[in-house]
């Protein structure tokens, strides 16, 4: 538990606690004016100040912690073993239920079953005090013990249950976490891979694109030359022989974007694939908080059931109660021989009131603890709904990384484009290499040739611009994805 979530227990637990000893101190009290100071009743009043000093500690120093706890229900416990053992009075037993059912909002089987067991030993005491001192037991003893027993086993029922659920739902809750994050590093990974792929690809483009530009240059040089001296015939030739290996260059930086651009590509798609596991993810965890839900409200019927155990137990001691003014009445026919019949009924009807004000009490606890129940059901509501605004999210990332493809896969496709371009401007300049050198081409043949390779060129450049805007596209769209995960 959290130290909010011991600080309200503890504080349930606490006006539970010193509403109990204020009871019995104030009937022992009354027993005192009736019956005198004896050591059992000196006993109680100093155990109501150890027993308040203890839970006052633990209420007013330790409120978010478990010593907290155990100081107030070890405090209340204590004062109750103490008040059945030093009264003679059977009443008194009906004490230990609120107690017991006040330790079911730490949802700590331990903590019941100790509980139970100072409550069970005391009232085992009891009865061989009874036993010893009178020689039998009275018949007040069978519906006390009926009413631990029924208590008893609602309240380890519940709190197993309670426990049990609210485990599982914590576990499955950390595990769709753990995949969530690692889906969320794979994704960054991926963005990560796509812009060292953009940076790479801008080295290239600033290299093909000075090498567009020579090549544009030369070629404009060639169709203004080609009437000149075989002097400039010459120079042409060597022109024509660096433009040769430049375009092979420029080919050879082709070919190493498309490489990169296709492992973009494949990053892409190991993108769409992680966003689609993480959709299903979400959908995992979608359908884990509807089972939280469906047991939340398992733990609800459960509750409800107690409410109906409780009733049982207030109709049985309106039964006892009634009973006990009818063996009051044939006392009281009975006369001088009845008298001690008359105290059996009496304190018989002493303990129906007691367990009709104990059944109360249990039957408020019972009540809050639906509130916390449904309480926790409004936060499931909530995790639900912060899983709906991830979908949302995933749908978004899914989109923006088929934006991506489709742009990987235009740019493919100018690559092909700008590879025919460089074959063309390759046939060119071989055609124009083989005219010089054989000179056996005319001047007006070498300068159409040379043309052509001047439109080729304003070809590859105009392409090119189209690739750096797609380009610049992608990397728009890996910095998206970027700070989507930074924001997560």
């Amino acid at each position: 538990m959290s130290p909010e979530q011991f600080r309200h227990a503890n504080s349930t637990s606490f006006s539970v606690c010193v509403v109990i000893l204020l009871s019995g101190l104030i009937l022992t009290i009354i027993n005192t004016f009736s019956t005198g100071l004896t050591v059992g009743k000196i006993a109680i009043f100093a155990n109501v100040i150890i027993g308040g000093a203890m839970i006052c500690i633990g209420e007013f120093k330790f409120a978010t912690q478990k010593l907290g706890c155990i100081l107030i229900m070890g405090g209340s416990t204590l004062y109750y073993f103490v008040l059945l053992i030093a009264e003679d009075s059977i009443s008194y037993f009906a004490f230990g239920l609120p107690i017991l059912f006040s330790s079911i909002v730490y949802l700590n089987v331990r903590l019941c079953k100790a509980g139970i067991s100072a409550i069970s030993l005391s009232f085992l005491i009891t009865c061989i005090k009874a036993f010893v001192t009178k020689g039998t037991l009275d018949m007040v003893h069978v519906p006390a013990f009926i009413t631990l027993a029924l208590a008893f086993i609602a309240c380890i029922a519940t709190v197993t249950l309670l426990t049990k659920f609210n485990d599982e739902n914590n576990e499955k809750i950390t595990k769709n976490a753990e995949k969530s994050l690692k889906t969320g590093n794979a994704m960054a990974e991926i963005a990560n891979t796509i812009t060292d792929l953009f940076n790479s690809s801008q080295e290239d483009m600033a290299s093909l694109q000075n090498i567009i530009e020579t090549q544009h240059e030369g070629m404009k040089d060639i169709a203004s030359s080609m009437e000149s001296t075989a002097q400039a015939v010459t120079r042409q030739a060597e022109r024509v022989q660096e433009i040769q290996e430049e375009t092979n260059t420029t080919e050879q930086h082709r070919k190493d974007m498309t490489v990169a651009s296709e492992s973009t590509q494949e990053a892409v798609r190991s993108g769409v694939k992680v966003i689609e596991d993480l959709k299903i993810k979400s959908e995992d965890v979608s359908k884990q908080s509807q089972v939280t839900v469906d047991a939340t409200q398992a733990v609800i019927n459960k509750v409800e059931e107690v409410q109906k155990i409780v009733g049982s137990i207030m109709s049985i001691s309106k039964q006892t109660n009634l009973l006990a003014l009818n063996a009051s009445i044939e006392a009281a026919r009975a006369g001088e021989a009845g008298k001690g019949f008359a105290v059996v009924a009496n304190d018989v009807r002493e303990l129906a009131d007691e367990t009709n004000t104990a059944s109360t009490k249990i039957t408020n606890i019972i009540n809050e603890l639906n509130e916390d129940v449904q309480k926790a059901m409004a936060s499931i509501d909530d995790t639900v709904a912060s899983v709906s605004e991830q979908n949302a999210m995933i749908e978004s990332v899914g989109e923006n990384f088929n934006s991506i493809n489709e742009n990987v896969t235009e740019m493919l496709d100018r690559f092909a484009e700008i590879g025919e371009g460089m074959k063309q401007i390759a046939s060119s300049t071989t055609e124009i290499n083989d005219s010089i050198s054989n000179l056996s081409a005319t001047s007006q043949e070498v300068a159409s040739l040379s043309n052509e390779g001047v439109r080729s060129s304003d070809m590859a450049v105009e392409k090119f611009e189209g690739f750096k805007k797609i380009l610049g596209e992608i990397f728009q769209q890996a910095n998206k994805l970027k700070d989507m995960q930074t924001d997560d």
